[in-house]
């Protein structure tokens, strides 16, 4: 405990003396491109490190961790471009043989600038557990496995979408996506699959402030257990509510046939909203459901999440935020004996104060009432650098 105890310490006092050297600006220019490279140190007591079964127990330990990285994106441009890597290690006090290495790395390119609007991304990383983004997977709902085991993640998603404008309110919208993805386990298990949509929206515009939507969408899902083909027609809308407050609904009944799992025909809906309540407190609702292909020699499934949160500035420095999630995975036939498990439930809350422009310093709490009879919780100290 005392030596990374001693290593924060010491990564503190490093920080605080590249402060006397920083800028007014934020970020590097580097011709139309900015560079924005950060430095980070955690502490963080662990409860649940490892479950045993036999004595019913949760060893627990406290590591440090330390990641630099960067993104680089140009400014002003009409086609947008952004690459970003982040490098971090893992030191555990007790269970040192636990020490481990965790990345991420990705690019982006694409363009809204037009009518036609394409969108090309990758990303790679591998986490030494839950990622702890719910606000990410509640709004995306990206059907990414949610795992506390070491895992690496690949994902290349591609999108190409066209507006074609028939009248001042009315539109109708062509699209197409892939993406592939792929996850390893800290096992032998992977998960693999690649998806192919297509879609057609048509869009008339019943006021200034919303969009009804009407359409659907065929998709064709690939990987090494079965096939799958979905099919969706429905509708919803987009709205601006008040000045403060927006939100967007779909919803659609969905046909799914698949090689081996079967078919299922079922309601489908994905809400997002968000409420500006005042001008330092903000609070967002999103969930939906969808399908997805199968792992871990499971059938397919249906991915239900839901997430909510807020986040406030009591002052311009010190802020406050937290999100919870609840995530249900099951086989689309609705067997009981599905291997995805029971309902996951996840909780995060941060509070965070800026030292100065560059330097933030953060108190996390992490917890998730997971498939393990013993819930996970941490608490961690983070000071993050970002020039």
């Amino acid at each position: 405990m005392k030596r990374i105890c001693s290593f924060f310490a010491l990564y503190g006092f490093l920080s605080v003396g590249v402060l006397a050297q920083e800028e007014a600006q934020t970020g590097i220019n580097l011709g139309g491109f900015v560079l924005r490279p950060s430095v980070s140190g955690s502490l963080v007591y662990d409860d649940r490190l490892e479950y045993n079964e036999a004595t019913d127990s949760a060893t627990h330990d406290v590591y440090a961790e330390t990641t630099a990285g960067g993104e680089l994106s140009n400014q002003d441009a009409q086609v947008n471009v952004s690459v970003r890597a982040n490098y971090g290690y893992r030191y555990y006090d007790d269970y040192v043989e636990n020490n481990d290495d965790f990345y991420n790395a990705g690019g982006e390119i694409g363009s809204d600038a037009y009518a036609l609007r394409w969108r090309l991304a990758t990303d790679v990383a591998k986490m030494l557990g839950y990622t702890w983004n719910l606000e990410n997977e509640a709004v995306n709902n990206s059907g990414s496995i949610i795992s506390d085991e070491v895992n690496t993640q690949w994902t290349l998603n591609g999108n190409l979408d066209y507006t074609a404008q028939i009248s001042e309110k009315t539109a109708f919208v062509p699209s197409y996506s892939v993406q592939h993805y792929y996850q390893e386990f800290e096992g032998s298990d992977t998960a693999e699959w690649q998806t192919h949509q297509v879609s057609l929206i048509s869009t008339y515009g019943v006021s200034q402030n919303t969009i009804i939507n009407i359409g659907g969408y065929y998709s064709m899902q690939v990987n090494d257990d079965e096939d799958g083909s979905i099919a969706v027609l429905g509708g919803g809308f987009d709205t601006r509510i008040t000045d403060k407050t927006s939100a967007s609904l779909r919803g659609g009944v969905g046909y799914a046939d698949y090689d081996l799992s079967g078919s299922d025909t079922s309601g489908l809906i994905d809400l997002q909203m968000n409420w500006q309540a005042t001008p330092k407190l903000a609070l967002y609702v999103s969930g939906g459901n969808t399908y997805e292909p199968g792992y871990g020699g499971g059938e397919a499934r249906m991915l239900y999440r839901v997430g909510y949160g807020a986040s406030w500035l009591p002052t311009s420095r010190f802020s406050i935020g937290g999100s919870v999630l609840h995530n249900y995975e099951d086989g689309i036939n609705g067997d009981d004996d599905s291997i995805y498990g029971s309902v996951q439930h996840f909780f995060t809350l941060q509070c965070g104060y800026d030292l100065t422009r560059r330097l933030n310093l953060a108190l996390i709490v992490n917890y998730a009432n997971d498939q393990e009879p013993v819930s996970r919780s941490t608490v961690s100290l983070r000071l993050l650098y970002m020039y």
